[in-house]
């Protein structure tokens, strides 16, 4: 028993460390040029699609892309001037990883925030053990929580540090579905478990 779950440790080790990598791989700029217009470049190392959107703070798509995986760089000058005063998310995708920036906008005076780097977490399930690995770019406060028929039955605090890795011995469960659910900030990830 030892030596499996040392054996999916590894495995979850090594596709944590293809994640970091691949968290270079897709960079989100923007550069102001003047008062009404900014450059959106987006870089990859890949030729994956990615997919980029412009969404206000009530979460309405402004503007949406996708590049078709036809080159590893794209830019488009936006012009901001046109959009109402308020917050908005400028946010790329690509398979698990997305990057954002938020643009508070201010009659024609713009603040662009800093870039936010997600990876969507792993969870892996073997032998009723559940395991689970993120990296907290932003250093919010992450919590795991496991639920039965949306009734909580496990709750920890994961506090704020970047790399998380978990083993959960499911063993004692009865049979059936379960969802674990791990919090960071304002992201929520969702991984269905089936115990038989």
């Amino acid at each position: 028993m030892k030596t499996t779950l040392n054996l999916v440790f590894v495995i979850a080790l090594s596709l944590l460390a293809n994640s970091v990598f691949s968290a270079g791989n897709l960079k989100l700029n923007v550069f102001q040029l003047d008062e009404g217009r900014a450059l959106v470049n987006v870089s990859s190392l890949t030729n994956s699609t990615f997919s980029l959107s412009l969404t206000d703070d009530q979460g309405n798509t402004v503007y949406y892309q996708e590049n078709e995986g036809l080159g590893q760089n794209f830019s488009k000058i936006f012009n901001l001037s046109e959009l109402d005063n308020g917050n908005y998310r400028l946010k790329v995708t690509c398979n698990d990883l997305s990057s954002e920036r938020s643009i508070q906008k201010s009659n024609n005076y713009f603040v662009i925030g800093d870039e936010k780097t997600t990876i969507r977490p792993y969870f892996g399930l073997n032998k009723n053990i559940l395991m689970y690995s993120y990296l907290n770019y932003d250093k919010e406060k992450v919590t795991f929580r496991l639920y039965k028929d949306d009734t909580e039955i496990f709750d920890k605090k994961l506090g704020t540090i970047f790399s998380i890795q978990q083993a959960l011995d499911l063993s004692k469960l009865n049979q059936g579905d379960y969802e674990a659910v791990l919090n960071a900030g304002d992201k929520q990830f969702l991984y269905n478990i089936e115990i038989k």
